[in-house]
């Protein structure tokens, strides 16, 4: 399961700032109307967590790369994974390595 940040180009109803980039400016409006306790709690969003673009940086990915050969089957979900660039650099790496094949890949939009 890897999930590359929250970079997506549609605001589905059911998701979120955590699963939709464009969910943000409506959070920010609408998240301090909310008054129920239970509400908020379910709510909140760590903005300051999708502000570190953690996908971005080379130790992270050095460290999946490492792992290619051991793996049996990848799940992405978002945002919308295609419109990542280190997802696509991720799968041309893959190819490189495996026979593709060999692998189940699951994209969840």
């Amino acid at each position: 399961d890897l999930r590359l940040g929250h970079t997506c180009n549609l605001k589905c109803i059911m998701c979120s700032p955590h699963d939709s980039s464009l969910w943000a400016p409506e959070y920010k409006k609408v998240f301090p109307i909310f008054t129920s306790p239970l509400i908020k709690n379910q709510m909140e969003w760590d903005q300051s967590a999708f502000n570190n673009q953690w996908h971005e940086n080379p130790a992270f990915w050095e460290q999946v790369y490492d792992q290619i050969p051991n793996i049996k089957q990848l799940y992405f979900a978002g945002g919308e994974p295609l419109l990542i660039k280190e997802h696509k650099l991720f799968l041309e790496e893959m190819i490189a390595y495996l026979d593709a094949t060999f692998i189940v890949l699951l994209i969840h939009e």
